[in-house]
């Protein structure tokens, strides 16, 4: 028998142990309450509660504590353009012997020195927290070995219930208007908690720019309708359209490359109004069982038929007229054949050719001819090679002077993370792994000159199972992997009421927002200069950042940039 163990603290007392045992001939791995092999280690007084301040790129677990100085001087400082987001946190740590209680958080006005208010939003979510599994890919900068929980879900609601010997936090995100006039603006976040109050300073600077109202970085992460509407038979429409908008709010493509029948032309229309810049029309498939959530791929002799291509006929004939007719054809592809090898590629050459001549639209393929080039295996030139118009390898197989190449032929090439590659590339799929590195991504699809994004997944729920909002801590969800990278595809959470967005979701909201400041700037100020910044943050898809302070400094760069010196009052 082996034993793994994590401590239960702060949600309980004592170590939760998972073992492994043998059960009726087979190994399984059952999980206990044991007492604590050590006692716990809290930095702060006993009756002690602090309020502090942690940027948003910084994972806080439960028993993270504060430093000397983020305890003695807690401040929010953050810098917006038009039309962005950014976000902060607000922790409240206490030590042994506080007994339960509650910290109250508001946010007060902002206005400038002019008296002029922050024209925007400003919200407070409550963060919960999971419980971490065995069997993970560990990373060098996870959370330290013994404990158990780690913020991920953002629940409603601006009271926390703190606890014990632990640290619990908020997550408070503005949101400048478009019309919002450049500025400093200045305030107070006030936290009661313990019997005391507490005035955080808090500033905003809003940049004499906006954002693109369309997206300036093209992603595909899959919202799968067939997950959604398991999880809520009942307001299946709801639910999909509120999905839907999270990931809008999050400049995100509420995209699909499983979908087996085409979406509905009204929500695309709803989506491009938002700024939504391309999407799937069909997953090259034969139609979805009734009930089955998805249809990853299929054999070869199931669908290099001439009665699925009768279907895809019949299918996309009279859909890609209408998306004709509303402007929407700009946006749309198709896609098929994930991850397949080079016993598809003699048979989707001619599918492939057929698709375009008959339907006109863009084929892309997370099939491997990109990877088998960049490896030899296969020529360049090969009519195999050069048969998708959208090649998507993933992130460490991804050249850029073979991108390059490609994109001279009139091709595009973007690439895409999973549950790979692992350290020390950048991911974002992994609980485990910084959250910077969700952010980090939109600088290095700049830096790659990468025509796109995808994601697979981002509501791959655990079956039956929805988060309480009312509640802090979930141990009954399941965080385990076969693959060992927890969270990969699971961007968004089922709650009892609403779909929940998560704090990694937020970090790549900003990674995009990040690279549309990237964009301005080369506009402005030209590649080269953009690059001097760059070169600070992200180098390769290994080679990048992991400290939030030297963002904040790159990003105050771009903007200098993208502002040309122009004075903002």
């Amino acid at each position: 028998m082996s034993e793994r163990r994590f401590t239960a603290r702060p949600f309980q007392s004592g170590d939760r142990a998972e073992r492994k045992v043998l059960r009726g001939g087979r190994q399984v791995t059952e999980a206990v309450l044991v007492p604590a092999e050590r006692p716990p280690k809290v930095p702060l007084a006993e009756g002690r509660t602090v309020v502090w301040t942690a940027d948003s790129m910084r994972r806080v677990s439960p028993l993270a504590f504060p430093t000397d100085a983020e305890a003695a001087a807690p401040q929010i400082a953050l810098e917006l353009a038009r039309g962005e987001a950014e976000a902060a946190q607000v922790c409240v740590s206490c030590g042994l012997g506080v007994t339960g209680g509650e910290a109250a958080i508001e946010i007060g006005s902002l206005t400038r020195a002019d008296g002029r208010p922050f024209a925007g939003t400003a919200t407070c979510e409550r963060i919960g927290y999971l419980a971490r599994r065995n069997g993970y890919a560990p990373h060098p900068c996870g959370p330290p070995e013994d404990e158990l929980w780690f913020p991920e879900p953002l629940l409603p609601g601006q009271t926390l219930r703190t606890v014990p010997g632990g640290t619990v936090g908020a997550w408070l995100t503005f949101k400048a208007a478009r019309d919002a006039r450049p500025g400093v603006y200045a305030g107070r976040v006030q936290v009661t908690a313990g019997g005391r109050r507490t005035a955080i300073p808090c500033t905003v600077r809003v940049r004499d720019f906006a954002l693109p109202e369309r997206f300036g970085l093209k992603t595909a992460y899959s919202v799968m309708d067939g997950f959604t509407r398991a999880a809520y038979p009942n307001d299946f429409a709801a639910r999909k359209r509120e999905s839907w908008d999270l990931m809008l709010d999050h400049r995100l493509n509420p995209d699909d490359i499983s979908r087996t029948t085409p979406p509905d032309l009204d929500d695309l229309a709803y989506a491009a109004k938002r700024g939504m810049n391309s999407f799937n029309v069909l997953n090259l498939v034969p139609p979805a069982k009734p009930n089955q959530k998805w249809v990853c791929w299929v054999n070869p002799e199931a669908v290099f038929s001439e009665s699925c291509y009768d279907h895809f006929r019949k299918t996309l004939t009279p859909y890609v007229a209408e998306l004709k007719c509303r402007g929407l054809d700009r946006m749309a592809y198709l896609y098929g054949f994930d991850e397949r090898g080079t016993n598809y590629y003699g048979r989707l050459l001619p599918l492939w050719q057929r698709l375009k001549a008959d339907f006109g639209l863009p084929v892309m393929t997370t099939a491997y001819m990109f990877m088998d080039v960049v490896k030899g295996q296969l020529d360049e030139r090969s009519p195999f090679a050069t048969m998708t118009d959208i090649h998507v390898p993933i992130e460490n197989i991804y050249s850029a002077e073979l991108a390059d190449r490609y994109r001279a032929a009139g091709k595009k090439v973007w690439w895409y993370t999973c549950c790979g590659p692992t350290h020390p590339n950048c991911n974002n799929a992994s609980y485990e792994y910084p959250l910077i590195e969700c952010r980090m991504l939109g600088w290095l699809q700049y830096r790659t000159r990468a025509d796109g994004y995808l994601f697979w997944h981002v509501n791959f729920w655990n079956d039956g199972v929805k988060l309480d909002e009312r509640a802090t801590f979930f141990p009954d969800w399941n965080t385990h992997s076969s693959l060992k990278m927890p969270g990969d595809g699971v961007f968004l959470y089922p709650g009892r009421s609403r779909i929940l967005p998560g704090i990694r979701l937020a970090n790549v909201r900003d990674g995009v927002e990040d690279y549309e400041w990237l964009q301005l700037a080369e506009a402005k100020a030209g590649r080269a200069a953009v690059e001097r910044v760059l070169a600070e943050v992200a180098r390769t898809v290994k080679d990048f950042t992991r400290d939030p302070s030297v963002v904040r400094l790159a990003r105050s760069r771009l903007g200098d940039l993208v502002e040309g010196g122009s004075r903002t009052l």
